[in-house]
C-alpha cells in the first residue's frame, strides 16, 4: 500500500506537466496572434470598406481659329494634407511649420486642412494647401517629412494661359468652386475641391472642357481614413475648343487700344487724362463669328491658379484696377450716341414718314412742345446742316433730321402747326399722320413700342445670343415725354453693349439678317472626333425693305467720304469702309462716350466692328482711330502669304 501511495505524486506531477505544456502552447498561440498578426486583425476588426474617389480630368485645350494653342495644362507641384491612420496629428504645429515655407498664414492653412467639423470634404480626400509650389518647397517638405505628418507633395495638372491676358474676357478663367455654387456642382457629380470655369468660354463650355473623371478605388477604415489603393481608372482630358478668334488680330487690337488711350491722355491739344477704358468687338457679318473681343483694362488669368497676393486683390477687386474683370463687351452698357441713327432712318422709311428723297432743313435746332431748351443739331453754332436727305443726314450725323422722324412717327405736331417750308419731297402718308391733334396719352405709347420693335430687330435693347455667360440687354429706352422720344432717335436716353452694336452693324452689312455672335467654332475629343460644331444662326430677319437697307448702307459709306464725320479718320484708306460715328452725353459736364461702328469692304463685307471709348470725346477722334488701325491690320493680314 505504501508502494502505491508513492506513485500518486508522480502521477500528479505528470498531470501538472501536461496541463503546463497545454497552457504554454495556448499562450504561445495567443502571443503569435497578438504579435504577428495583431495589426492585420485590428485592421479587419475596424469594419474596412472600399470607396471610389473621383479624379478630375485635365481640362480641354483652347486654340484660336488657326489652331494656335491659347490655353493648355502643365504639371505642377501641389502641397496636400491627408489624414494618417492611427496617428494623432497636432494640426496647429504642422500649420505653424508650414506658414513661412508656403508663405500662407497659419489660419488659412488650418482652414484648408479642413480638420474641424463641419468638414467640407470627406476625410479620405486629400486637401490642397497650395498649388504650383517651387522646388525649394518640395525639397523642404521632403527633408522634414517626419515633422510634417499628413503633408505630401503631388504632381497635378494646372491651367496655363499661354499668352497671359490675350482674349481673357472671351476665354475667362477657372477657380475653386464658389461657396454659393457648391450644391449645384455637387449635384453634377463634382468633387468640391475641383476647379471650374468662372467666366468666358471656360464657364460657358464647362461640361465639354471638364472631360471624363477618373476613378481611384481606395480601402478605408471605419474612420474613413485611407489604408491602401486598390485600383485606378485613368481620367480622360476634356474636349478641346477651337475659337473663332484670330490671336494675331486679337493681340494687335489689345495693343492698339492701350496705345490710343495713351495718345488721348498725353496729346498736346485737348488731352483727356481721365480716359482709361475701352472695348472693341470685331465680327464676320456674314457668319456671326467673333474675330476679336478686346476689353480694357484686362488681367492675367494665371493669377487664379495660385493664391492671390494683396496686390492681385487690390488690382482685381478694388477701384485701383478700374474693374479689369468686367467684360465690357457684353456686361457693360454705354450710350451709343449717333450710331443708332441708321435704325431711326430705316424705321422712318419703312413706316412711310420719309422717303429716300425726303429733305429736311436743319437751321441748328427745333423747339418741341413746352420744353424750354431747344433740341439742337451738333452743328448749331454754324447754323445747322441745311437741307439733307436720309443719306446726307447719316453722312453729317444730322440730329434735327432724326428728331423730326421721331416726332412724325407719333403724329406730332399736327398739320396746322407743321412747318411745311422745312420739308421737301414729303412722304405721301405724312399728311395723314397729322390729321388729328396730337395727344400724349393716345399717340406717345404706341410710338414708343414702335421704336422698341425696330431697334430690337437689329439687336438693340435685347440679348445678342452670344455664347458667353453674360449677355446684357443694356439699359432700355426710358421714354415718358415726346422730347425724350426725340432724344432716343439720336442715341441718347438708352445704353447698349459693344456686342449689340457689332451685331446691329453686321445686320445692316449683310442686308438684314440678325446673326447670333459666337466664339466657339468647334469642339473635338482627344482623338479628333467632333463633339460640337457651329455655323451661322439667324435669329431673325428685319422687317425692312431691302431698298431701305441699301439707303443706310450708302449713307454709311458717305460717312468716310469727303464731308462725312469720319472722312479725316479714313482718308486714303485703301478699302471702302461704311461707318457711323457717335458721341453720347453721360450727364457729366465734359464727359462723353465716343462710339464707332463700321464694316468693310463696302461691297462684299468681311468684317464688322464696334468700338466704345467712355470719356473718349468725339467718336471719330477716339473710337474711330482705334477702328481704323484694327481694320488696317485685318487687311494687312489678308495680304500676307
Amino acid at each position: 500500500m505504501n508502494k502505491e501511495e508513492s506513485h500518486v505524486p508522480r502521477r500528479l506531477n505528470f498531470l501538472f506537466f501536461v496541463v503546463f505544456i497545454f497552457f504554454a502552447i495556448l499562450l504561445l498561440r495567443l502571443a503569435g496572434v497578438q504579435l504577428v498578426k495583431g495589426a492585420e486583425y485590428l485592421r479587419l476588426s475596424e469594419s474596412n470598406s472600399t470607396t471610389i474617389l473621383s479624379m478630375p480630368a485635365p481640362r480641354g485645350w483652347i486654340s484660336d481659329r488657326n489652331g494656335n494653342l491659347l490655353v493648355t495644362n502643365r504639371p505642377a507641384f501641389v502641397v496636400t494634407f491627408s489624414e494618417v491612420t492611427n496617428q494623432k496629428i497636432n494640426h496647429e504645429d504642422v500649420a505653424e511649420k508650414l506658414e513661412h515655407v508656403l508663405e500662407v498664414p497659419k489660419d488659412e492653412i488650418l482652414k484648408a486642412m479642413d480638420v474641424t467639423p463641419p468638414r467640407r470634404l470627406p476625410r479620405f480626400l486629400p486637401r490642397q494647401l497650395k498649388t504650383d509650389v517651387d522646388e525649394k518647397v518640395v525639397a523642404y517638405i521632403t527633408e522634414h517629412k517626419d515633422d510634417l505628418p499628413g503633408i505630401n507633395v503631388v504632381v497635378e495638372p494646372i491651367r496655363e494661359y499661354k499668352y497671359n491676358d490675350l482674349a481673357v474676357h472671351a476665354i475667362g478663367y477657372i477657380s475653386p468652386i464658389p461657396e454659393h455654387m457648391r450644391e449645384h456642382y455637387r449635384d453634377l457629380g463634382y468633387r468640391l475641391d475641383e476647379r471650374v470655369g468662372i467666366d468666358g468660354v471656360e464657364k460657358q463650355y464647362e461640361e465639354y472642357l471638364r472631360g471624363k473623371a477618373g476613378k481611384r478605388t481606395v480601402e478605408v477604415n471605419r474612420f474613413s481614413q485611407p489604408i491602401k489603393e486598390v485600383g485606378v481608372e485613368a481620367a480622360v482630358r476634356g474636349g478641346d475648343l477651337k475659337l473663332t478668334i484670330d490671336m494675331r488680330l486679337q493681340a494687335e487690337a489689345q495693343k492698339i487700344i492701350v496705345e490710343q488711350l495713351e495718345i488721348l491722355r498725353t496729346r498736346p491739344k485737348d488731352p483727356i487724362p481721365g480716359v482709361n477704358e475701352a472695348v472693341a468687338v470685331v465680327m464676320n457679318p456674314m457668319t456671326g463669328e467673333i474675330l476679336t473681343l478686346a476689353s480694357y483694362p484686362s488681367y492675367d488669368p494665371n493669377v487664379f491658379t495660385r493664391r492671390l497676393t494683396q496686390e492681385d486683390v487690390d488690382y482685381l477687386f478694388t477701384t485701383k484696377g478700374n474693374k479689369p474683370l468686367l467684360n465690357r463687351a457684353v456686361d457693360a452698357a454705354y450710350g451709343p450716341g449717333s450710331t443708332v441713327k441708321m435704325a431711326t432712318i430705316m424705321m422712318g422709311l419703312q413706316e412711310g414718314v420719309i422717303t429716300p428723297n425726303t429733305q429736311i432743313y436743319d437751321n441748328g435746332s427745333i423747339q418741341i412742345g413746352t420744353w424750354t431748351r431747344p433740341f439742337r443739331s451738333w452743328a448749331w453754332y454754324r447754323g445747322g446742316h441745311g437741307w439733307n436727305d436720309p443719306k446726307q443726314a447719316l453722312q453729317v450725323s444730322n440730329n434735327v433730321y432724326m428728331y423730326n422722324i421721331a416726332l412724325w412717327l407719333s403724329g406730332y405736331p399736327n398739320a396746322k402747326n407743321m412747318n411745311w417750308g422745312h420739308v421737301r419731297n414729303v412722304a405721301p402718308t405724312l399728311r395723314e399722320k397729322f390729321k388729328y391733334d396730337w395727344q400724349r396719352n393716345r399717340d406717345l405709347p404706341p410710338t414708343i413700342e414702335l421704336f422698341k420693335k425696330y431697334f430690337s430687330m437689329f439687336g438693340l435693347g435685347v440679348e445678342t445670343g452670344v455664347d458667353l455667360p453674360k449677355d446684357s440687354k443694356g439699359w432700355p429706352m426710358n421714354v415718358t415725354e415726346i422730347g425724350e422720344l426725340a432724344y432716343t432717335a439720336i442715341g441718347q436716353n438708352m445704353t447698349l453693349t459693344a456686342m449689340q452694336l457689332a451685331q446691329y452693324t453686321s445686320t445692316i452689312a449683310n442686308g438684314g439678317e440678325r446673326l447670333a455672335p459666337y466664339l466657339v467654332k468647334e469642339i473635338t475629343d482627344n482623338s479628333g472626333n467632333i463633339l460640337f460644331s457651329r455655323d451661322k444662326e439667324v435669329l431673325n430677319k428685319v422687317e425692312v425693305a431691302p431698298q431701305y437697307i441699301s439707303i443706310v448702307q450708302e449713307g454709311m459709306l458717305m460717312v468716310t467720304k469727303p464731308g462725312g464725320t469720319a472722312y479725316n479718320t479714313f482718308r486714303d484708306f485703301p478699302v471702302p469702309v461704311a461707318a457711323k460715328t457717335g458721341t453720347a452725353e453721360t450727364g457729366v459736364q465734359g464727359n462723353t462716350t465716343a462710339t464707332f461702328v463700321g464694316y468693310a469692304p463696302y461691297q462684299n463685307p468681311e468684317i464688322a466692328i464696334a468700338v466704345v471709348v467712355p470719356n473718349g470725346g468725339g467718336g471719330s477722334d477716339a473710337s474711330g482711330a482705334i477702328a481704323r488701325r484694327i481694320l488696317d491690320y485685318y487687311f494687312q493680314l489678308k495680304r500676307e502669304p
